[in-house]
């Protein structure tokens, strides 16, 4: 399963604004246990407006992480061997 740009970027966003979570969760409007929860949402609505508390553009938390796609990759089983 894919990650959204915005769980890849979400804790260092906070880091690199100097927001901790627990005023991240207080300008979101929810109990700093749910931050990290909040991190892994699809919900666009809920991005959009974290994007606003992060002052960072929408677009820059939505999309998809690039993750390898292996199916096609061929291997040598001479190099999975452990000799050489």
């Amino acid at each position: 399963m894919s990650k959204l740009l915005f769980e890849e970027k979400a804790e260092s966003l906070l880091k690199d604004k100097g927001i901790s979570k627990s005023e991240f969760a207080r300008r979101m409007g929810i109990r700093k246990q749910n931050v990290n929860i909040l991190f892994k949402t699809r919900n666009i609505d809920t991005i959009f407006r974290a994007s606003k508390v992060l002052g960072v553009p929408f677009e820059m938390l939505i999309g998809y992480v690039e993750e390898p796609d292996f199916y096609d990759v061929l291997y040598d089983d001479n190099d999975c061997s452990g000799q050489g």
